[in-house]
């Protein structure tokens, strides 16, 4: 009986640990990227990135060359820097989800009489 009771919780505490962890960081990256697809329709960084030096709608004036260049730079640096805060507080939030279980218990250890 003793034997069943141990493979019982460690059956559950398995299952509980794979539930947390990885289909937790799955849902994670998923929210996160999904976050990403969405910003990626306003700033289309990887286009813009591709189409740097060329003129802004076709125009090919110094002035669409000039103003081009000024517009996409823009679009990329302000889309990079939000990618990266965006990519950060999705692992941050995946870190504070980690570390959660273990702050639980180490508060109920430190409590117990």
């Amino acid at each position: 009986m003793l034997s069943y009771l141990a493979q019982r919780f460690w059956q559950g505490l398995t299952r509980f640990l794979r539930h947390w962890y990885r289909d937790g960081f799955r849902q994670i990256a998923s929210r996160t990227f999904e976050v990403l697809a969405s910003l990626d329709q306003v700033f289309a960084l990887k286009v813009n990135f591709r189409l740097f030096f060329t003129p802004l709608y076709q125009d090919r004036s110094i002035i669409g060359y000039i103003l081009g260049f000024f517009f996409r730079f823009s679009r990329v640096l302000v889309g990079g820097i939000l990618y990266l805060i965006i990519l950060t507080a999705g692992a941050g939030v995946y870190l504070i989800w980690a570390a959660l279980p273990v702050f639980i218990l180490y508060k109920i250890i430190v409590n117990l009489p």
